[in-house]
């Protein structure tokens, strides 16, 4: 009878630990003081059909490319549809970006409707709050996390106002967007930005009020999918985001620390498409 109870006890904390274990958890995030001017001023009109249009040509033949992509928790994660779609496979790198790291197969869910497709894993970390479609503000700052380039980095913007994205070769004709003018890199990033696809747009709270879809460098803008279209995609999807961890405050001094933060923990991370 003893033997058995020890037998019991020992099997109370081995399934305790394995839950401990499976439950996802993340250091606290840098301390970063909001700063009023990022936090904008006057709500942002509803989309418009006089809304400016631009027109996001195809990216060519097909071919091995990479992206970005943010957690949903629960192992799902969004990103933009065309850093997903028509890949033989896809994988998220879990090694902040390294493909001699960690590695986990993901499968794609593309929508029809917009820019977004959600990725399953069976690999997971906690989700981020998504910002409400109405907190939107005229001239506020966003900072958007990734890998430009392939490479670790962020780019920070203001909000110009909402356009219409006309992406050739889709079905849908066009797609609501907002528009940002860029006005700050990480230290060293120049040219294109082409990578950041896909990744998370953060206001000063640290919550996502968009996923980046499309640059113009001509005119130093980046065009990231609005709000409602985030929760239009997820509400299809039948995705039900946990508890959400805030991702912590960004401010225009400190937006590097805090990318390099989301990167480290898993949170933000490289997708890579492999075609054959």
């Amino acid at each position: 009878m003893r033997n058995l109870f020890l037998y019991f006890l020992v099997l109370v904390a081995f399934q305790m630990l394995a839950r401990h274990r499976s439950t996802p958890s993340v250091p606290a995030p840098p301390s970063v003081e909001l700063d009023p001017d990022d936090l904008g001023a006057g709500a942002v009109r509803p989309p418009s059909r006089d809304d400016e249009s631009i027109l996001v040509e195809g990216g060519g033949p097909r071919q091995s490319s990479s992206g970005t992509a943010f957690t949903l928790g629960d192992g799902v994660w969004m990103s933009a549809a065309h850093v997903a779609q028509d890949c033989d496979r896809t994988y998220i790198l879990t090694g902040q970006g390294s493909w001699s790291g960690d590695r986990v197969r993901a499968y794609s869910n593309i929508s029809q409707q917009s820019d977004l497709s959600v990725l399953t894993t069976d690999w997971e970390k906690p989700a981020f709050a998504l910002a409400n479609p109405r907190d939107l503000q005229r001239n506020q700052t966003a900072f958007f996390v990734g890998y430009p380039q392939g490479l670790a980095g962020e780019v920070t913007g203001k909000l110009v106002g909402r356009g219409r994205a006309v992406f050739a070769g889709r079905r849908h004709q066009t797609e609501p967007v907002l528009v940002w003018a860029i006005t700050g890199r990480s230290k060293g990033m120049s040219g294109t930005v082409g990578g950041i696809s896909g990744g998370p747009v953060f206001d000063a709270r640290g919550q996502v009020i968009g996923v980046t879809i499309a640059e113009t460098m001509r005119r130093g803008r980046l065009y990231s999918a609005a709000p409602r279209s985030i929760h239009k995609a997820i509400g299809k999807w039948g995705v039900k985001p946990e508890t959400s961890v805030p991702a912590g405050n960004f401010s225009q001094t400190d937006y590097a620390d805090q990318g390099d933060y989301l990167r480290a923990t898993g949170r933000v991370v490289k997708v890579i498409c492999m075609v054959d």
